[in-house]
């Protein structure tokens, strides 16, 4: 999926909601498995991680 990393600033942009929160969903997502996050240059990025559920995979490759 995708494959491209985000900060926590561009996905609050276009999610519309305060980095605060962008911040807290990012870090349980990625608690649950489904994020991925590397440090680079003072910042945190993220990426979709759904190798662990091939099931989840199949339904948003048909969805997007």
């Amino acid at each position: 999926m995708g494959g491209r990393e985000y900060t926590v600033s561009e996905i609050a942009k276009d999610i519309g909601i305060s980095l605060k929160s962008t911040s807290k969903h990012l870090i349980a997502l990625c608690n649950l498995g489904f994020l991925e996050s590397t440090g680079k240059m003072g910042r945190v990025y993220y990426k979709i991680d759904l190798s662990d559920y091939p099931k989840i995979r199949e339904i948003l490759k048909k969805v997007f």
